[in-house]
């Protein structure tokens, strides 16, 4: 971003002054990506219309979407 001091998501360094710029959001359509990537050719209506067919999940699955090992 133009006229900002830092127009990236970035963390503070050890060293004073330094900074390390690092992704926003490691769990953002980088699971949709894995997940396309593991199926097949498959577009992203026909990925929406097979969710919204199945019935609501009677289980107690909890997704952690750390698929590339960030902060896994």
């Amino acid at each position: 971003r133009d006229g900002e001091a830092h127009p990236y998501v970035y963390g503070r360094y050890v060293n004073d002054g330094q900074f390390i710029v690092h992704e926003a959001s490691p769990t953002s359509s980088g699971n949709l990506e894995w997940f396309t990537a593991q199926w097949g050719e498959i577009s992203f209506d026909e990925i929406n219309q097979a969710v919204a067919s199945l019935p609501k999940a009677g289980g107690d699955l909890f997704f952690l979407p750390f698929l590339y090992g960030s902060n896994a």
